[in-house]
């Protein structure tokens, strides 16, 4: 794929996963806040709200982030995002109890999150080649896997020999270094793309932001990911607090560490975008989603008969599997049907439905745990899952048959 691209685009482009890589890693950390909130008195509802919280953010700042991303420089949007981000995190060192502090700060890293990922995703839109796609975001998700499997594993380690102050400070540094990555991009409006460049010099009608973004062609798409976004975040946010509690439960003879489960599911969403997602452009993209979705919800499901390392690892490497194409995929899938002129806007649209989801899932998940149980929530966020990919054949199919007439 980087055959495509010329010198300058290439080297954007490898700046760009590096910077995300290491923001993602940093975020990372927060798939331990779990044992942060137990620490600090709270509950599997409380972690449900705190992690929720962070809707606000993504379905406000994503959008209106991929908006300007097609106006002004993304490089300055993407080190603002960062930084508002890595700045919350540190201040977690002034949280000792459950206040307001807490989710003002969640609001802030969710806000900071949401720009840096929406104007970024939109730089990739605009640098990878149409017949390259789906293998350039899946290169892309390869590195913020990484990213986010080297987070993880670190910020356990952290706090099992340091606690929690360097836990929040490791991150804060990790953060420090996507900004210097992207501080490196030579990027001052991606207008200078070529492709955009061409498609600015042909006629362009006047058209509204809803209008650009409100199509048919977007409808099961848009739900698809919003749905992938939500059981992506429900598992990755409660299967610390989840694998805590089949310990304390007496399910497990051991503590099952969560290093068992995030970090092998990460690297093997990342190994099978690096070494098969050419498949994804040469299959087929919808056939990549309805192989892989219904795996996926089965996974979800299947975490519920863990019941030691072995059995997490297995889970772990199976949820990594099915979710590791879906993403660049239904992606592609959205973009191929987008115009250049408004693939910012679009991409900050699904950064937007796939961020709100993986937060605000968390309203329904944490409620589900401590009042039902982690089992009945697996069911439900499966059931969930189904509802939604079912939803996505129907506008598929109306769009086949539009097609044919």
């Amino acid at each position: 794929m980087l055959s495509q691209l010329n010198k300058n685009d290439k080297r954007n482009y490898l700046l760009l996963m590096i910077g995300a890589s290491f923001h993602f890693g940093s975020l990372a950390f927060m798939f331990l806040l779990p044992r942060f909130i137990k620490h600090i008195g709270g509950n599997e509802s409380d972690m449900g709200f705190i992690f929720g919280i962070a809707i606000i953010p993504a379905l406000l700042v994503s959008p209106f982030a991929g908006y300007l991303s097609d106006k002004m420089s993304g490089k300055l949007l993407a080190i603002t995002g960062t930084s508002i981000a890595i700045l919350s995190t540190l201040s977690f060192l002034f949280v000792s109890n459950l206040t307001a502090l807490i989710y003002i700060l969640r609001i802030l890293q969710g806000g900071g999150h949401a720009m840096f990922f929406a104007v970024v995703f939109g730089l990739m839109a605009h640098i990878i080649p149409e017949q390259n796609r789906a293998e350039g975001i899946a290169y892309f998700a390869v590195a913020v896997q990484f990213g986010q499997s080297g987070g993880t594993l670190l910020a356990e380690q952290i706090i099992a020999h340091w606690g929690f102050n360097f836990y929040f400070i490791g991150s804060f540094l990790i953060g420090l270094v996507a900004i210097s990555m992207v501080s490196l991009v030579k990027i001052a409006n991606h207008e200078t793309n070529a492709a955009l460049s061409q498609t600015l010099k042909q006629p362009v009608h006047s058209e509204s932001y809803l209008s650009a973004i409100c199509r048919k062609n977007y409808i099961g798409g848009f739900i698809l990911i919003f749905i992938l976004g939500g059981g992506f975040g429900s598992v990755l946010q409660f299967i610390t607090p989840y694998l805590d509690y089949l310990h304390k439960a007496a399910l497990t003879i051991r503590k099952i560490p969560t290093s068992y489960f995030i970090p092998p599911a990460l690297i093997t969403v990342a190994l099978s975008r690096l070494f098969l997602s050419r498949i994804t452009d040469r299959v087929g993209r919808n056939k990549i989603i309805f192989i892989n979705f219904p795996i996926f919800i089965l996974t979800i499901f299947l975490i519920t008969f863990i019941r030691s390392g072995y059995t997490t690892l297995l889970t772990a490497i199976m949820f990594g599997l099915a979710y590791g194409f879906l993403f660049p995929a239904l992606n592609a899938v959205i973009l191929s049907r987008t115009e250049v002129r408004h693939r910012g806007k679009v991409s900050g649209v699904l950064v937007m439905l796939f961020d709100s989801a993986f937060f605000g899932f968390a309203f329904i998940s944490g409620p589900l745990a401590f009042n039902f149980g982690y089992f009945n929530m697996y069911y439900i966020m499966a059931l969930i899952m189904l509802a939604g990919f079912l939803i996505y054949i129907f506008f598929e199919k109306i769009l086949k048959n539009e097609r044919m007439k």
